[in-house]
C-alpha cells in the first residue's frame, strides 16, 4: 500500500507482543477428580482477580479487603502451579496437576468491532481521486486476501473509513436523485397535461452537466459528493429554464393564437432571454467569490460546488436557446397543437360553424 500513488501518512495500528500467563485447563483431568471448568475459572479469578470479602470502615471512610495472591505469586508459575482447589467431596488438588500453566506471547491490546478482533491500518490521500487509490489498493491486496483464505480461521479486509462513507452517500444521493427525476416528471406532466413535452424538458437537461464536468477537469478536481450536489442544484436550474421556454410556446400558441412555426419558438426565445440570462448571472455571481478561493480553510465544499454550478450554469444557459427549442421543433408539433385545442374548443368550434356557413 505504501507504494501506490497518492497514499500519504502510512500509519499501522501497532501490536506489542507482551508476556502473558496461559492456563489451559486439562479436562480430562478435572472430571477424574470430580472438578468442572468452572471450579478452575473461579480459583484462578479469586486468586488471580481477586474478592471483596469485607469492608473495613476507618472513621467516615469505608475500604474494601480484598483476598488474592501476592503480586510477585501471580507472576511465578511454580507459584501457580502449586496452587490448591478444594473438592466437592473433600481434598485438594493441584492446579499444575489439572491444568497446563504456562507464559506465551500476546499483543498488549486487543481492539474488537463487531465482536471481531481488528487491526487498523489508515492512511490518507493527497493528488489523486481517492476512488482510483482505493482500486489500485483492491488490485494491491488481491493476492494477500487469497493468502488469508488459506489461514485457518476467518480473516478478512475492509476498506473503511472516508471511502466508505463517500460510497454510502453516493448511493444516497443516487436513489435520491432517481426518485427526485420521477417526482419531476410527475409534476411536468401534471403541468403540460403531456408525457412528452414533461419527457422533452428532462431528455434535454444532461447539457447542464457539459459545462460542470469541463470546469472539474479544468480546475483539476476530483468528482466528489460536493460535485454531486453541485450537479444537482444545476439540474435544478437547467429544468426550470426549459420550463421557462415550452412554457411561454404554449402561451403565444394559446394566448396570442400563433401557429406552431420556426418564428414562433425564436420570439419565444427572445421574450424569454432576458429571465433566464438574469437568473443565471445572479446565480453564477453569488458564487464567483467562492470559486476564486480553491483550498481556502473551511470552503472545502463550498469550492466544488461553486465551481460545478458556476460551469454548469454557463453551458445550460447558452445550450438552453439550442438544445429545447430543437427538441421542442422536431417532436413538440402534435403535442402542442393537441394541448391548444384543448385550451379553446369553443372557439374552433365557433371557427368551424362558420366556415359551414
Amino acid at each position: 500500500v505504501e507504494q501506490i500513488s497518492g497514499v500519504r501518512d502510512l500509519y499501522v495500528e501497532p501490536q506489542i507482543l507482551i508476556d502473558q500467563v496461559e492456563i489451559k485447563p486439562n479436562r480430562e483431568a478435572l472430571a477424574a477428580r470430580g472438578l468442572s471448568v468452572r471450579d478452575l475459572a473461579e480459583t484462578v479469578n479469586l486468586a488471580m482477580g481477586g474478592e471483596v470479602v469485607s469492608r473495613m470502615q476507618v472513621g467516615q471512610m469505608t475500604y474494601p479487603i480484598v483476598v488474592r495472591l501476592e503480586d510477585e505469586d501471580r507472576s511465578n508459575l511454580d507459584q501457580l502451579r502449586n496452587l490448591y482447589l478444594r473438592r466437592a467431596g473433600g481434598g485438594l488438588v493441584l492446579l499444575g496437576d489439572i491444568a497446563d500453566v504456562r507464559v506465551s506471547k500476546t499483543a498488549n491490546n486487543i481492539n474488537r468491532e463487531n465482536v471481531q478482533r481488528r487491526i487498523v491500518v489508515q492512511h490518507n490521500v493527497e493528488g489523486r481521486p481517492l476512488g482510483d487509490v482505493v482500486d489500485d489498493i483492491e488490485r494491491a491486496l488481491g493476492p494477500v486476501r487469497k493468502r488469508l483464505s488459506a489461514l485457518p480461521g476467518s480473516y478478512a479486509i475492509r476498506i473503511s473509513g472516508q471511502f466508505e462513507a463517500q460510497e454510502e452517500a453516493s448511493r444516497t444521493i443516487m436513489i435520491l436523485s432517481v426518485a427526485s427525476l420521477l417526482a419531476m416528471l410527475l409534476i411536468l406532466y401534471l403541468h403540460f397535461q403531456s408525457l412528452l413535452l414533461a419527457s422533452l424538458v428532462l431528455i434535454s437537461r444532461p447539457i447542464a452537466f457539459i459545462g460542470a464536468v469541463i470546469y472539474v477537469v479544468v480546475t483539476d478536481q476530483v468528482v466528489s459528493i460536493a460535485t454531486l450536489v453541485g450537479l444537482i442544484a444545476v439540474l435544478g436550474v437547467a429544468t426550470r429554464n426549459a420550463i421557462l421556454l415550452v412554457d411561454h410556446y404554449l402561451h403565444l400558441m394559446r394566448e396570442d393564437g400563433q401557429p406552431f412555426s420556426m418564428e414562433m419558438i425564436i420570439q419565444a426565445g427572445g421574450e424569454r432571454a432576458i429571465p433566464i440570462l438574469m437568473s443565471a448571472l445572479t446565480s453564477g455571481i453569488g458564487l464567483f467569490p467562492l470559486a476564486l478561493a480553491p483550498g481556502q480553510p473551511g470552503r472545502e465544499i463550498l469550492y466544488p460546488v461553486a465551481t460545478v454550478v458556476i460551469g454548469g450554469l454557463i453551458s445550460s444557459t447558452i445550450l438552453d436557446f439550442m438544445v429545447t427549442p430543437g427538441l421542442f421543433w422536431a417532436f413538440g408539433r402534435k403535442e402542442a397543437e393537441r394541448l391548444v385545442r384543448s385550451f379553446r374548443p369553443d372557439e374552433h368550434e365557433e371557427l368551424f360553424v362558420e366556415d359551414d356557413s
